[in-house]
């Protein structure tokens, strides 16, 4: 498949967005079978997604609050 050969790496390939009709994690199943290693390192990229996107929604949270309150001061 032309998939795996684009972007070479798994790690680069489950992060790109490819808009596509059918996900990516069936396309991922031509590259590499379903084994123990397989499930892992899908399960590592989930939870590190997950508590990037944790981490970046906190500080926006904190960055916006810390405005609003400058903000409500000056009034």
């Amino acid at each position: 498949m032309n998939f795996f050969y684009k972007y070479k790496s798994p790690f680069k390939a489950v992060f790109a967005r490819k808009k596509s009709t059918y996900s990516l994690k069936f396309k991922m199943q031509y590259v590499y079978p379903l084994s123990t290693m397989y499930a892992k390192r899908m399960y590592f990229i989930k939870t590190t997604y997950i508590y990037l996107e944790k981490a970046i929604r906190k500080t926006l949270r904190e960055y916006y609050f810390k405005k609003i309150i400058i903000f409500n001061n000056m009034l």
